[in-house]
């Protein structure tokens, strides 16, 4: 009998039921650490065997906690017990409620419980769960998990740090030495503080009570304290991605602004509704100002995506001359008011995902990214076209609101420019047309290699 089988059979009924799931997700918003975050090593990560046992550091997690965990994670995701692993555990004692409650604040704290929380991966996503003591309840947070596969999930020793008092949220971004912290207190006050201090505090805006009200309503039905202590990092940070701590309802959780499209959908949300206050009409980003891309937001915020398109790739034109800042002021605009459906970060995970299914044939590869990004035509067009092919031409790109995930800014040559250089076949260029074909149709399958290898180096997180 395999490794797998032999573990699978073993009589380790679950006893998690459905209705004890909102128990364990309110367990993170009144948790206290006592112990210390384990990481687990490569073997520990497989079902113990008579030949094949876990092995776990100073018996932090038991391997028949570990086990029940795996199996427990197994069902509930659908995922294959080889493509699971457990990266870290720590051991709490939870506030627990005798009744169950679905929501973020629990009626009472009375009880205290201890249990682990445990951080599991697999190929695709990371998934976050509890145990108590002895493994008769494992339930998932079901909030907190989803992250997809460019971002490592980890428990990082940090949580409240702003005032108690009159502190309802705030936000701090760290770029380099720069520090730009938004801080909403209990009089409805938007206050921005920038450090090193060179300007002194800024207020944004003033909420009326009911929009405070709605606000403080709002972080709990997006159960934002399911997040606390949860770090959402990249696989392989970069230098230039500004990493953000949110903080509130006694909760903290971390994560980088070029990977909000991979975290959880309720911290999207989350995320989604701070910024909208905080920064209603901020340029760009929090602590910067970038004028090349002030005229591509106004066309972005005025939803005329068409002319929006042109003027990225006016600034994108000259490829190996752009800096990284720039692509990433570009990036953060689209995502902004797309509300994270388009935009380059979006386009390079689609085009890293159709390498990696293609990985010794870039052809195939562009094709498929063509595909997943909607630019293939789907049907013959209705007038001659000499120079025609299954790329969409600009005229026939989708400039709304609801084109599909990653079809903007399209990539391709405009229509000006090759019927520019396809007129010059009446003036004795013999090879216009075949040099304006190759501009349209070939452009793809030369440009998109460079242009995401840009914008991995930049914003996108490495896979």
């Amino acid at each position: 009998m395999s490794h797998t089988q032999s573990a699978s059979n073993r009589p380790y009924p679950s006893k998690v039921t459905t209705s004890r799931l909102g128990l364990f997700l309110t367990l993170l918003c009144s948790s206290l650490t006592i112990g210390h975050t384990l990481t687990l090593p490569a073997q520990s990560q497989r079902i113990p065997s008579p030949g094949f046992p876990i092995v776990v550091p100073n018996l932090e997690l038991s391997e028949k906690l570990a086990e029940k965990l795996i199996q427990q994670v197994s069902r509930d995701t659908k995922t294959p017990i080889a493509n699971l692993k457990i990266t870290e555990s720590k051991y709490l004692k939870f506030g627990v409620c005798r009744d169950i409650h679905q929501g973020p604040n629990p009626p009472c704290t009375n009880d205290r419980s201890p249990g682990w929380k445990a951080i599991v991966t697999s190929p695709n996503q990371t998934f976050v769960y509890y145990l108590n003591a002895d493994g008769s309840q494992v339930a998932q947070n079901l909030i907190a998990s989803g992250a997809t596969r460019g971002v490592r999930v980890s428990m990082e020793a940090f949580g409240w740090t702003g005032a108690i008092g009159p502190v309802v949220f705030q936000s701090s971004t760290v770029r380099g030495r720069n520090v730009v912290r938004m801080v909403l207190t209990e009089d409805g006050k938007i206050t921005r503080y920038q450090y090193p201090a060179k300007i002194a505090p800024v207020l944004i805006k003033t909420l009326s009570p009911s929009q405070l009200k709605a606000f403080k309503k709002s972080l709990e039905t997006q159960y934002f304290p399911n997040f606390n202590g949860l770090s959402y990092l990249p696989l392989q940070a970069s230098a230039n991605s500004p990493l953000t701590t949110y903080q509130g309802l006694f909760s903290s959780v971390r994560f980088v602004d070029s990977q909000k499209t991979d975290l959880p959908k309720s911290l999207q949300q989350v995320i989604q509704t701070w910024e909208s206050l905080a920064f209603p009409s901020r340029p760009i980003v929090q602590d910067e100002t970038n004028p090349k891309v002030a005229k591509l937001q106004q066309f972005l915020k005025a939803k005329q995506w068409a002319k929006a398109d042109q003027e990225t790739r006016e600034l994108l034109k000259d490829l190996s001359k752009v800096p990284d800042s720039l692509i990433q002021s570009i990036d953060r605009v689209w995502l902004a008011e797309s509300n994270n459906r388009l935009g380059l970060s979006v386009q390079a995970k689609i085009w890293q995902e159709s390498m990696q299914k293609h990985p010794k044939d870039s052809q195939k590869a562009t094709d498929a990214f063509r595909d997943r990004v909607a630019w293939k035509l789907t049907q013959p067009r209705k007038e001659y076209d000499f120079i025609s092919s299954d790329w969409l031409n600009e005229s026939e790109v989708n400039y709304s609101e609801k084109a599909p995930i990653g079809h903007l800014p399209w990539a391709g040559v405009s229509d000006a420019e090759v019927r520019s250089l396809a007129a010059g076949a009446g003036e004795g260029c013999g090879s216009c047309t075949t040099d304006a074909m190759q501009l349209r149709n070939e452009r793809f399958y030369l440009y998109l290699p460079q242009l995401f290898a840009r914008v991995k180096a930049s914003i996108a997180p490495k896979r």
